[in-house]
């Protein structure tokens, strides 16, 4: 699928994150099948610990912050390739601090599913364990969900993609 050579293109003649996807998303519809759509996510961070976030139908990002929780990010959109003609807008989400983490991830993570009733994971499972290492940084966290979600699994394959970015802001 084009999508990544869609997605560079924009970015090098549309500075704004939501006509990048608005474009990205026309340009999908008439390239895919009929009954394919693609969920999407674009985040831009700035070194400010700002971020701007343009959702098309994907997983909300986790925004944990020691001491004050789970920040609630309300940030949603249709998925790609559905319809032509979608606006999709950007969302300026609360900066980063430091000490907290964003974690971006796909379904597949908190998806996962045990043997031998095939429970899944979960996303109370996935804050459980963000909340835990947060104090020892992204690294920490990333490696954590990734060691935790191969434990749950137990050897078994997973039957979906399993996508995960953690970032932090450190100064």
């Amino acid at each position: 699928m084009p999508a990544r050579a869609f997605l560079r293109a924009l970015h090098q003649l549309e500075p704004d994150p939501g006509a990048i996807i608005t474009r990205m998303n026309s340009l999908l519809e008439h390239d895919m099948a009929d009954d394919a759509f693609m969920s999407f996510i674009y985040a831009r961070l700035g070194p400010d610990g700002s971020c701007s976030l343009v959702n098309a139908g994907h997983e909300v990002p986790l925004h944990y912050r020691p001491g004050l929780g789970f920040l609630r990010i309300d940030v949603g959109g249709l998925l790609m390739g559905l319809l032509p003609d979608m606006d999709y807008r950007v969302t300026a989400i609360e900066s980063l601090q430091p000490g907290a983490v964003r974690v971006l991830f796909t379904d597949g993570i908190f998806e996962a599913q045990a043997p031998p009733a095939n429970e899944q994971y979960g996303q109370e499972r996935m804050r459980a364990v963000v909340e835990q290492h947060v104090g020892a940084g992204a690294a920490a966290v990333r490696e954590a969900l990734v060691s935790e979600v191969d434990r749950w699994l137990a050897g078994h394959a997973q039957h979906d993609d399993m996508t995960l970015v953690v970032v932090e802001r450190v100064s």
